[in-house]
């Protein structure tokens, strides 16, 4: 790889990302924005290899539900209301009562099954949401945080920041290159 183990973006990136192939292509979207300047070549080797790792589901379905964890039904119908809801506030309670949980169970039960907290995921979800805008949509940064159900820029900014490592502005524009010269080969 370009990158060598110093990098403190890996980690934080691989933060929204969930399985070892999610790291991996995290850590070959770093490789490729260090070489676009240099071997434009392999910068677009490793977002096409990034691309197909991330082909596949971040979040597959459980096969069978963890002990302890959500049932199949229950963790589907709690991703799709997340997914339709990005935009509008998100409560634990709302979530626990379409599984037919108490809260506290429900919390526990999803962090089994998720692998990480409700509110955690939400973000996740977020933030996966504002950078589709941001790549397909010429949507100001304002307009993108409101639609992704961040309560402002600033917010959103933030939490891209804790993830990513670099701000949304900058991750626009290098994925906007990147796309650019991919276009151009």
């Amino acid at each position: 790889m370009l990158l060598d183990s110093q990098s403190q973006n890996s980690d934080s990136f691989a933060g929204i990302l969930s399985d070892a192939s999610s790291t991996t292509a995290a850590q070959l979207l770093l490789d490729a924005r260090q070489a676009i300047g240099s071997d434009v070549g392999a910068a677009l080797r490793c977002i096409r290899q990034a691309a197909s790792l991330l082909e596949a589901p971040s979040q597959p379905s459980p096969v069978s539900p963890a002990r302890g964890g959500l049932a199949r039904w229950q963790a589907e119908r709690i991703k799709r209301h997340i997914d339709s809801n990005l935009d509008e506030a998100i409560q634990v309670s709302d979530l626990a009562s379409l599984a037919r949980l108490s809260c506290g169970y429900f919390s526990n039960a999803f962090k089994t099954t998720f692998g990480q907290s409700p509110h955690a995921y939400i973000v996740s979800r977020r933030l996966t949401r504002a950078m589709e805008l941001m790549t397909s949509s010429s949507k100001s940064l304002c307009e993108i945080a409101i639609d992704c159900g961040f309560s402002d820029q600033a917010h959103m900014c933030r939490q891209f920041r804790r993830a990513t490592g670099a701000s949304p502005n900058a991750w626009r524009r290098d994925n906007m290159m990147m796309s650019a010269l991919a276009t151009q080969q």
